[in-house]
C-alpha cells in the first residue's frame, strides 16, 4: 500500500516505513536475537522483583501538529515511548498494595 500511495502517510510514518524497507534479513535477524536476549534478561528481573512500574504518561499533552516529543525533563530523544506497567502475573490485591506504597 505504501508504494502505491505514499502520500497517504504522514511524513514521520513515511520515514519509519522507508527505513524499515531498507532492512535486510540479516538486520532483522540481529534485532530478533537482541530482542530475545533482552526478553530473557527481563524475565530474570521479574524473578526477583514483582513489578516493573513506569509512568503511563511521560509528559503533559503537546500540540497536535507535533509528531512526537523530542525532550522530557531535559532528556533529549528521537522517538519512542515506554510501556506503562508490566507484571509477571495479574494479582489485583498486590497491584493495589504496590500502588498505595
Amino acid at each position: 500500500m505504501f508504494e502505491q500511495h505514499p502520500d497517504a502517510f504522514k511524513d514521520t510514518l513515511k520515514d519509519e516505513i522507508e527505513r524499515g524497507m531498507k532492512l535486510t534479513g540479516q538486520d532483522i535477524a540481529r534485532a530478533e536475537v537482541a530482542h530475545s536476549l533482552l526478553w530473557r534478561r527481563f524475565q530474570a528481573f521479574l524473578e526477583k522483583y514483582e513489578y516493573f512500574i513506569l509512568p503511563t504518561t511521560q509528559s503533559p499533552p503537546f500540540a497536535v501538529n507535533t509528531p512526537y516529543l523530542t525532550e522530557i525533563a531535559g532528556v533529549r530523544f528521537d522517538k519512542g515511548a515506554l510501556p506503562p506497567v508490566l507484571h509477571r502475573r495479574f494479582n489485583r490485591q498486590s497491584i493495589l498494595q504496590t500502588a498505595a506504597s
